[in-house]
């Protein structure tokens, strides 16, 4: 338990005040004690004062643990600011891969046979490419391309922005009929 200490009280307020510059007014008009101009001590509960010296240390030493938690706060929030940016750093590669990820399955929904029919690219020549335009124009099944005329061959061929005689080469009609069992 800390005991305050005050000076002794004055009996009379002088009738001169003297400002700590050192001018000179003239006291308030209303009685107060002067105050203090040191302020006051705390005494352990022992009743003794503490020797200024040792009241120095002990400041002296709060003030060096203050320093070493501010410099170990400072440590702390670089060492948070670099996690953070490497977060960071993280979530952008992260978002960059779903976005990649959300691209490549809009471009598998969308390449994703959606009419029924048969599977075209297990004629020679066709591929993924060719199935997909081929579906385009309404071509879904094998019996349309083994319907088709030579007339047929070259209007499809001019859809696909191939030549004609590509088409006949890798013999699509011929492919077709064997494929569903007609020729």
């Amino acid at each position: 338990m800390n005991l305050l200490v005050q000076p002794p009280a004055m009996s009379q307020p002088p009738s001169t005040l003297v400002h700590p510059l050192g001018v000179a007014s003239h006291p308030p008009s209303v009685s107060q004690p002067p105050r203090p101009s040191h302020p006051p001590q705390t005494v352990p509960s022992g009743g003794l004062a503490i020797d200024p010296e040792a009241r120095l240390q002990q400041l002296q030493s709060q003030v060096m643990r203050g320093r070493q938690e501010l410099v170990a706060a400072q440590v702390e929030l670089r060492t948070t600011r670099g996690e953070a940016y490497n977060l960071r750093a993280e979530l952008s590669v992260a978002k960059a891969r779903i976005e990649e990820l959300e691209s490549e399955l809009r471009r598998a929904q969308s390449d994703r046979i959606t009419t029924p029919g048969d599977d075209l690219k297990s004629i020679k020549g066709i591929g993924p490419k060719f199935e997909k335009l081929l579906r385009g124009a309404g071509i879904v099944t094998l019996a349309q391309i083994a319907a088709w005329t030579e007339s047929d061959i070259d209007s499809m061929a001019q859809k696909l922005g191939v030549k004609a005689d590509r088409i006949r080469k890798d013999d699509w009609v011929g492919n077709a009929k064997r494929l569903i069992g007609g020729g």
